[in-house]
């Protein structure tokens, strides 16, 4: 009777450390669960970021590239108007020599 009291108490202790120890894994379970849930959370974030971050590289590359045109066109037009200028400046100085001749 004694040995079955001793073998009784041994099963009980086993049966609470095992009850522990599920709780213990059930509870490092859910831990990982939410971990795998905001991970996931992290990456969904992650491409939404590398998605705006392209989306305004090319509308910066645009607007470059806009503002890049809009100086050439003002530089080709203001250049072409200093040739005319300057074009008739030479000639209204070779007028001028002529007649001071």
């Amino acid at each position: 009777s004694l040995f079955r009291q001793q073998e009784e108490n041994k099963r009980n202790q086993y049966q609470s450390e095992l009850e522990f120890m599920s709780k213990a894994l059930k509870s490092r379970e859910k831990s990982i669960e939410r971990f795998s849930v905001d991970w996931q959370l992290a990456q969904d974030e992650i491409v939404c970021i590398r998605a705006e971050v392209e989306c305004a590289k090319e509308i910066g590359q645009h607007e470059v590239l806009s503002t890049r045109k809009e100086f050439d066109d003002k530089l080709n037009f203001l250049s072409k108007k200093f040739e005319k200028e300057k074009s008739s400046l030479q000639t209204e100085w070779i007028n001028f020599q002529r007649k001071a001749a």
